[in-house]
């Protein structure tokens, strides 16, 4: 009894251990990416923020840099599923809770500071911090009030609800409408992520032709009228769409390939057994029987509106405006 007493207490200890040690790996991590934050903000209180950050992560360092190099491979491949968790948080998650938002850019209106089909990740700030100078994403005050990403060059009149000029950077003039920002956050620019893969239009006519027909592939499944007004416009963008691949190259390969221009977005990736992962010859890796596809039309609202923040935002419901 004692015997198994002991064991338990053991094992109970050791769980308790990769579980600490699993937090440190995950903690140097962070820190790590909190100091690039900084470091990248360059303000005075920022950089201050350095110091005392840094001196965590080397302590940290020393007591991962203590661990043996078993134990250290295995809290490895801990690590690998939790940066796996934390990036499906960052993509799937963040962008429900508003803390960023996903932008597709359409147009070259804001060349050279990004381009058309690049992805830019706009970040909520309160509307009385708006400055000129800065990018914002807003919806256009007249037409279709589509989303437009400009900069801001004036602020007209202030306040918890501004009204800002804005003006394409590839432009020679502003934008012929003033803008009043309503709700209680604007959209500032963030990060830019451009374009990846080969530029359609450094393919031969042959292999265009061919880019076509795998397109065809995935969107031939809407009406005969839809995909076809789908393909003329896939095609009047052909050289400015890129195409990106990895993986193999034969019949039996595993790969993920994306097809990415101003009016599609297709990204087709092979992956790991879900259900029949008994049957698979190694269950760590992906396989050709487990396929997932994503067919968007940037910027498109295939997902859908948001009406009802759409309305709050232009008509603020408060206890003041119901009286």
């Amino acid at each position: 009894m004692a015997g198994t007493l002991h064991n338990g207490q053991g094992s109970r200890a050791r769980a308790i251990e990769q579980i600490v040690r699993a937090q440190l790996l995950l903690l140097a991590l962070c820190l790590s990416a909190t100091v690039g934050y900084l470091t990248h903000r360059g303000s005075p209180l920022a950089l201050a923020g350095v110091v005392p950050i840094a001196v965590a992560l080397l302590a940290v360092t020393r007591l991962l840099a203590a661990l043996p190099g078993r134990e250290l491979l295995a809290l490895g491949r801990q690590a690998v599923v939790a940066i796996a968790l934390l990036t499906f948080a960052g993509l799937v998650v963040l962008p429900r809770l508003g803390l960023y938002r996903p932008v597709t850019v359409l147009s070259g209106s804001m060349r050279p500071t990004f381009s058309p089909g690049d992805l830019i990740i706009v970040r909520p700030e309160p509307l009385r911090d708006v400055r000129v100078g800065q990018v914002i994403s807003y919806s256009v005050p007249v037409g279709l009030h589509q989303v437009e990403t400009h900069r801001v060059i004036r602020i007209i009149r202030g306040g918890d609800n501004p009204v800002v000029q804005t003006q394409g950077d590839a432009n020679n003039w502003h934008d012929p409408w003033t803008a009043k920002l309503q709700g209680t956050t604007a959209w500032r620019l963030s990060v830019v992520v451009p374009y990846a893969g080969v530029k359609a239009s450094e393919f031969t006519a042959a292999q265009k032709e061919k880019l076509l027909e795998l397109v065809a592939l995935f969107i031939r499944n809407m009406d005969d009228g839809h995909a076809k007004v789908k393909l003329s416009e896939v095609r009047a963008h052909l050289d400015e769409t890129r195409f990106a691949w990895t993986g193999g190259d034969d019949d039996q390969s595993v790969y993920y390939y994306r097809i990415h221009s101003p009016v599609l977005l297709i990204e087709f990736d092979h992956q790991r057994p879900a259900n029949l992962r008994h049957l698979a010859a190694n269950p760590q890796l992906p396989n050709r029987e487990h396929i997932h596809i994503v067919v968007r039309t940037p910027n498109g609202n295939d997902y859908g509106k948001d009406l009802l923040r759409q309305h709050y935002e232009k008509y603020p419901h408060t206890a003041s405006a119901s009286k």
